[in-house]
């Protein structure tokens, strides 16, 4: 059960920091005024939006879902009573598939698509071998 626990808290870290960076993110890329995400209708205009998104931005977003895995399976690893890193992983799978789900919703540019899909899996794993430094588990 206390895996349970530090995935779901893993998860919670982890898609708190991944709002904390996209907002981050939009400090250097601000939508267009009159684009509501929210709003099916301005979909199209909001996909033009992020293709024209400057590669800082792009990077940055990346960066966010490589450092919200990393802060997710960092706790992840911290509350486990498993001296395993698999709940870890799970945080990171929980912020991949979130990721790829945001990419299958809204159009992407390749590069972002590729590099938000590769930023996950390497977060966590180095978050869990962190929260073990110093100590004779793995």
């Amino acid at each position: 059960m206390r895996n349970v626990f530090a995935v779901m808290l893993g998860a919670m870290v982890a898609f708190g920091l991944v709002s904390v960076s996209d907002a981050m993110a939009g400090t250097l890329f601000a939508l267009p005024t009159g684009l509501d995400p929210a709003n099916p209708a301005t979909k199209v205009a909001l996909e033009a939006a992020i293709a024209k998104a400057p590669l800082n931005a792009m990077l940055a977003m990346v960066a966010g879902y490589f450092l919200a895995a990393f802060g997710g399976g960092f706790i992840a690893r911290k509350i486990a009573s498993a001296k395993t890193i698999r709940p870890s992983l799970m945080v990171g799978l929980l912020v991949l598939a979130a990721t790829l789900l945001n990419f299958a919703m809204l159009k992407h540019p390749t590069l972002m698509v590729v590099l938000g899909a590769l930023a996950p899996m390497p977060g966590a794993w180095m978050g869990a071998r962190v929260a073990t430094m110093g100590t004779a588990t793995t």
